[in-house]
């Protein structure tokens, strides 16, 4: 399907400069503005139905199992190298890629790389109900629970430390197609844990922590949200040093900002 708005993850690749307001002059040199109205309740799109943490942030924040090749439609690896489908599709074994480093931000520090642990923790708390973090800020996983994936999935197993296995109550041809959604991030297991001892559950989903090629740097309510890239992203780094993206004004006064420059890209006009 075409857009008339290219994706965010588009833009990032593609520019190399520009301007945004006079508080906000130093990204002329390193990033960009992208402008959007819309609001933000969560950062994990695991949580979302739609808007900013899904189509605008998941992308650069998170990395999923798997991915579609924007030209021919295919599912293609990416947090998994491989994976197997058994059991006439009622069984999916996913082997991981070593050496992924999740991001290190302010109030995360990663000890390891990403390994199965992750993808377990990710994948249960979903389907689980009785999984302790699945009723975490609200319990709510919009696109999943739509698809009544908590019935369908009878385990998430580790089998060793980089091969995790999900089997189903029967077989579904469309499960590794959800899972290559922008709804289906893996998440740290280690950034969990840590906020469980410290009794602070909920940052989980307001203090992102990913694999993606930008983290968190700032977040303004109902302002903006600055992304900066991830050096020790596992693809290279990202060309862009930050990207801006620009709550603040919504109606004209959106396009008021990109025709006196302090947008860049403006979604949706």
């Amino acid at each position: 399907m075409s857009k008339l708005i290219p994706s965010l993850m588009l833009i990032l690749s593609l520019f190399s400069a520009s301007a945004w307001s006079a508080e906000s002059r130093d990204i002329r040199h390193s990033g960009f503005v992208y402008c959007v109205n819309g609001t933000l309740n969560t950062f994990n799109p695991q949580m979302a139905s739609s808007g900013l943490a899904v189509d605008t942030l998941a992308a650069q924040l998170y990395d999923r199992l798997l991915d579609v090749d924007p030209y021919t439609y295919r599912l293609v690896p990416d947090l998994a190298s491989s994976w197997e489908v058994r059991d006439n599709g009622a069984t999916y074994r996913f082997h991981l890629r070593s050496k992924v480093s999740f991001q290190r931000t302010s109030w995360f520090t990663p000890t390891r790389a990403m390994n199965a642990d992750d993808v377990v923790f990710s994948f249960a708390r979903m389907f689980d109900r009785h999984h302790p973090w699945h009723n975490v800020n609200g319990g709510n996983y919009p696109y999943f629970d739509s698809l009544q994936f908590a019935d369908s999935v009878q385990s998430v197993k580790k089998l060793d430390g980089n091969t995790v296995e999900i089997r189903l109550n029967s077989p579904d041809a469309s499960f590794l197609w959800h899972l290559a959604t922008h709804y289906a991030p893996v998440l740290s297991a280690e950034y969990a844990d840590q906020l469980t001892r410290s009794g602070r559950q909920e940052e989980l989903d307001r203090q992102p922590v990913g694999t993606g090629p930008y983290q968190l740097s700032e977040y303004r309510a109902g302002q903006y949200i600055r992304l900066a890239r991830n050096p020790a992203y596992w693809k290279g780094v990202p060309r862009l040093q930050q990207a801006v993206i620009d709550m603040g004004a919504g109606g004209t006064g959106r396009l008021s900002k990109l025709l006196t420059g302090e947008c860049d890209v403006l979604a949706y006009p």
